[in-house]
């Protein structure tokens, strides 16, 4: 790894950590939860849909911790050949299990204000976290001698 592969390393790190405060921000409302007075879609299992949303958002902290940790030992230390998509494929499960929780967050909730956006926020950072380390992931597999 070059020093420009390294800093692209850091970029996704830090855009990792951008995601993750974020993302706790947006969690530890209490404007999340909240319901809205007109019932769009009938439904019985608020509870659970949002117990739910709270656990896939949970499961989003996890892999973008993960995706961190992955992309911040890309920095300091050369893999094996594939664990380089380790850290992409954190940041894309990150990325998926966050649409998850506001995809089923949103079906019982009408408005819920600014942290529905940050949760968009955090979504961003971490499709853009995960294009960056993909391509960086890409060009280390590529460059690996053969033996």
């Amino acid at each position: 790894m070059n020093r420009c592969d390294r800093l692209i390393a850091l970029c996704g790190s830090i855009l990792g950590i951008l995601a993750l405060i974020v993302a706790c921000t947006a969690l530890s409302s209490r404007n999340w939860e909240k319901e809205t007075n007109i019932d769009y879609f009938h439904s019985s299992s608020k509870y659970n849909q949002l117990h739910l949303s709270r656990i896939m958002s949970i499961f989003s902290l996890i892999f973008t911790f993960i995706g961190i940790i992955t992309s911040s030992f890309m920095i300091i230390k050369h893999f094996w050949k594939y664990w380089n998509l380790l850290a992409p494929g954190a940041y894309l499960l990150a990325s998926l299990t966050l649409l998850l929780a506001m995809c089923e967050a949103s079906r019982l909730m009408h408005h819920n204000g600014w942290p529905s956006y940050i949760y968009g926020i955090s979504f961003s950072l971490l499709l853009l976290a995960t294009q960056i380390m993909a391509a960086l992931s890409g060009k280390l597999i590529f460059s690996y001698q053969s033996l």
